[in-house]
């Protein structure tokens, strides 16, 4: 193989990852990962309302599964992956999270629905935190559950939060010092992006994330190597750089 044809095939695979791991409009990438700190003071006032918002959020989007499923019946798979990430708020399944704020009500914490989805910061961490801690141990009963169909739901869910709930210390007015923080809300390009990051971290752990800035940089090289027919033969979504010198013509 010529040393050209090794460049364009080195190209065509480093292009294919790029397109892969971007959509062509998101700005600079964030990784799963967070400096944020949960506020683990908050846990016993929250566990139990998390834990019972996290099981009926699994029933809702198992419903909704069911529903476009057109008569099929779901698979055990299908119902543990729903149940698996009903605690993971950068997954579809577990994105109620991102629409509940932790509010100070009269000395109490309360689990609040507001009206869409939020940015993931400090508090949507913090109940993601007390929903896991409730339920990464009743995970396969509440699946085993709605796959056999022969316990109310409400029984499921009173059994699932049975210790959280037992232990539960929302009625008792909080006496910690906690920093409250606004609720932001979150465009949905922004959150398709992050669920996007979740997923490909899932299929390969430790992938590098490229925001749109390295994704034109490494175009512009390959252009310098390839020439622009090289590039464009391979239907690439254009650069910002591409995209100025259109609206200039």
């Amino acid at each position: 193989m010529s040393s050209r044809c090794t460049r364009k095939l080195r190209l065509l695979v480093a292009c294919s990852a790029i397109i892969l791991l971007l959509s062509a409009t998101v700005g600079e990438a964030k990784t799963k990962s967070s400096s944020k700190a949960i506020q683990k003071k908050d846990l016993p006032y929250i566990r139990c309302q998390a834990c019972q918002l996290g099981v009926e959020n699994a029933f809702e989007r198992v419903d909704h599964l069911a529903s476009t499923k057109s008569g099929a019946k779901l698979t055990e798979s299908d119902i543990d992956e729903i149940v698996e990430k009903t605690c993971t708020p950068l997954n579809e399944n577990g994105r109620w999270i991102r629409h509940y704020d932790i509010v100070e009500e009269s000395g109490h914490l309360k689990l609040v629905k507001q009206d869409g989805p939020g940015k993931c910061e400090t508090e949507c961490l913090t109940i993601a935190a007390a929903c896991e801690d409730a339920l990464e141990d009743q995970y396969s009963d509440i699946s085993g559950g709605l796959v056999r169909g022969k316990t109310s739901r409400d029984k499921i869910k009173a059994n699932a939060c049975e210790h959280a709930c037992r232990k539960d210390k929302s009625s008792k007015k909080f006496k910690h010092e906690r920093t409250d923080s606004p609720f932001e809300p979150v465009d949905p390009q922004s959150l398709q992006m992050e669920e996007m990051q979740e997923l490909m971290g899932s299929i390969s752990p430790g992938a590098q994330m490229y925001g749109r800035d390295e994704m034109d940089e490494m175009l512009a090289s390959m252009k310098d190597q390839e020439g622009d027919n090289g590039i464009e033969s391979m239907n690439l979504p254009p650069t910002s750089t591409d995209t100025e010198h259109t609206e200039d013509l």
